[in-house]
């Protein structure tokens, strides 16, 4: 008797280092299989959501810019083609900061523009005029006499502007920050912002169609989100967009910044921030992470 229940206890000992094995392994799969789900799903996420062109200045080695003179640098950035140019032959001092703007998220750098004169860079694509496109950017002002990012078309020249930004009074309406369209008077939208020296945020929301005079355009400074803010000016047919201008037409030693300029399809991806997509991939990898360690 004895014996029997020797051998009854070595295996029921036995089975119950079967079982705890069994339920590690199921669990080892199911967190793989969880952490797997959530990589797919964050990935599929950011399939919807997308940078279509962004310059952050970059700064440091590699093919990002050099810090100095920003005329003829040519580094990789996300939809833009060929080196910035000097539009006019102007002489203002147009240099690549090794600092960055605040609330620009990336490491170094940004433009600084000393009076007077344009630089330009053309986009490796024509942007379309029909759709929704959102172009947000980070800008710092020091006069309200035409400091302004220029959205161009068929070239470089006073004509070829389709979209004005900035700080002017006398071409955007007004003392606040506003813009300009089809480089027009009879086409300019007042912020809700009066003109200040800080670091703002921009965020432009093209809606545009295919029917006769019915494009618009909405702009958010500083916008906490995409219903707060903002002023709408309707009622024209846009030009398009092909290349991409910085101005500072105001008083000798006067400045502007700009920086983490974007172009997207949808109002969180094109705010300076970190994008919507990327801190869901961060957020769910971590959490995958977490899950294999504890398999």
């Amino acid at each position: 008797m004895k014996n029997k229940l020797s051998i009854l206890a070595l295996s029921t000992a036995g089975t119950g280092t079967d079982s705890t094995t069994n339920k590690q392994s199921t669990n080892t799969m199911k967190s793989k299989t969880l952490a797997s789900s959530l990589i797919l799903f964050a990935t599929a996420a950011t399939s919807h959501a997308a940078i279509s062109v962004q310059d952050s200045f970059l700064t440091g080695g590699g093919s990002n810019y050099t810090v100095g003179n920003i005329e003829g640098q040519n580094p990789t950035t996300l939809g833009f083609s060929g080196a910035w140019v000097n539009n006019f032959g102007d002489t203002g001092n147009k240099t690549v900061s090794a600092t960055n703007l605040s609330p620009s998220v990336n490491a170094g750098g940004s433009v600084n523009f000393v009076h007077d004169g344009r630089i330009g860079r053309s986009l490796t694509s024509a942007i379309s005029t029909t759709g929704t496109i959102y172009i947000g950017f980070t800008f710092q002002a020091s006069a309200a006499n035409y400091q302004a990012l220029e959205f161009t078309s068929g070239g470089t020249d006073d004509s070829n502007r389709t979209i004005q930004v900035g700080a002017s009074g006398s071409d955007f309406g007004g003392a606040n920050f506003g813009l300009r369209v089809n480089n027009t008077n009879t086409l300019q939208l007042q912020s809700d912002t009066a003109f200040n020296t800080n670091i703002n945020t921009y965020v432009l929301r093209l809606n545009l169609s295919a029917t006769s005079n019915g494009d618009s355009i909405t702009m958010f400074v500083n916008p906490a989100n995409e219903s707060s803010g903002s002023t709408t000016l309707t009622g024209f047919d846009f030009n398009g967009i092909d290349r991409l201008g910085i101005a500072n037409f105001s008083s000798a030693g006067l400045s502007i910044g700009v920086d983490e300029i974007r172009f997207a399809d949808n109002f969180a991806e094109a705010i300076p921030e970190p994008s919507s997509s990327a801190l869901l991939l961060g957020g769910l990898g971590s959490l995958a992470l977490i899950l294999r360690r504890r398999s």
